[in-house]
C-alpha cells in the first residue's frame, strides 16, 4: 500500500483551501459572514500547521478541528443556499467530488488483502461505521464494507447515492435540443447510474472500481464542456458550449 507523507498531505489541503478562499472573495458580498469567518480561520489554522512539523497528536487536533470548520460549512450550505441553477453546480461539483475519492479510498483500503483494520479505515473514511454496524453484527468484512461504500443506494456517503443525485440534476437542467435525444453528459450519467444499481459487491476488484473512477472523471469533463465557458473570449465559439 502506497503511503503518503504528513508534508505532502498538509501541502495539498492548503493549496485547496487557499483556493477556495480565492473562489470565495470572487464572490464577497454573496457570502454571509458566517461561512466567511469559517473559511478564514480554516484557511488560518491549516496555514500555521504547514509552517512547521507538528507532532502526532497536533495533527490530529488539527485535522478534527478543520473536520468540524468543514461540517459547518456544509451545513451553512444546505440551510441558506437557494436551490437555483448555481446551487445544482454546487452540489453537482460535491457528488462527483465525493464519488471519486471514495472509489481512491476504497482501492486504498480494500484491494490488495484487506485486513480488518484497513477496512475499518475505510468506513471511518466514508463516515459509516455506524451505519455498518447498526446493519452488521460482526466485524467489518470485504463485500459488505464495498457493498456499503460503492453500491448502498440508501448511504448518502456510497457512490451510488452520488451516481443517483448527480443523474437526477442533470436531468432538470435545460437541455440544448429539445428532441428528445439525450445529451452526452446525462447519457454518462444513466449508464453509470444503471451500471451501479446492478452490480454485484463480490465482483468489484481494483480494477473495476479505477473503471467507476475514470468514469465520473469523465462525467465531471462532459459536464464542465456541457455547461461552462473555457478561454478568454466569453463568447462561445460552439453554441453547444452555452447554458440553454
Amino acid at each position: 500500500m502506497q503511503r503518503i507523507s504528513p508534508a505532502s498531505t498538509t501541502s495539498w489541503v492548503v493549496v485547496s483551501v487557499s483556493q477556495a478562499m480565492r473562489a470565495a472573495s470572487i464572490v464577497r458580498e454573496r457570502l454571509s459572514q458566517d461561512t466567511w469567518q469559517l473559511l478564514v480561520r480554516l484557511e488560518a489554522r491549516l496555514m500555521r500547521a504547514s509552517l512547521r512539523t507538528p507532532l502526532e497528536p497536533e495533527i490530529l487536533e488539527t485535522t478534527e478541528r478543520s473536520l468540524h470548520t468543514l461540517a459547518a460549512l456544509s451545513g451553512l450550505m444546505d440551510e441558506n443556499f437557494n436551490r437555483v441553477s448555481g446551487w445544482v453546480f454546487i452540489d453537482l461539483g460535491k457528488r462527483m467530488e465525493r464519488a471519486i475519492n471514495t472509489c481512491r479510498f476504497v482501492r486504498q483500503f480494500a484491494a490488495d488483502d484487506p485486513t480488518i483494520e484497513t477496512l475499518d479505515a475505510l468506513l471511518e473514511l466514508i463516515d459509516s461505521q455506524i451505519s455498518y454496524r447498526t446493519r452488521y453484527l460482526s466485524g467489518a468484512a470485504l463485500a459488505p464494507a464495498i457493498d456499503m461504500a460503492m453500491l448502498d443506494p440508501f448511504n448518502p456517503r456510497s457512490v451510488a447515492f452520488q451516481s443517483r443525485r448527480i443523474d437526477e440534476h442533470l436531468a432538470a437542467l435545460p437541455s440544448l435540443n429539445d428532441d428528445g435525444m439525450m445529451e452526452p453528459q446525462r447519457r454518462l450519467a444513466v449508464s453509470l447510474r444503471a451500471d451501479l444499481e446492478a452490480e454485484d459487491a463480490r465482483r468489484l476488484d481494483a480494477m473495476h472500481m479505477l473503471m467507476i473512477e475514470q468514469r465520473l472523471m469523465a462525467l465531471a469533463n462532459a459536464v464542465g464542456e456541457r455547461y461552462f465557458s473555457h478561454g478568454s473570449d466569453p463568447s462561445p465559439t460552439d453554441k453547444r458550449s452555452r447554458l440553454a
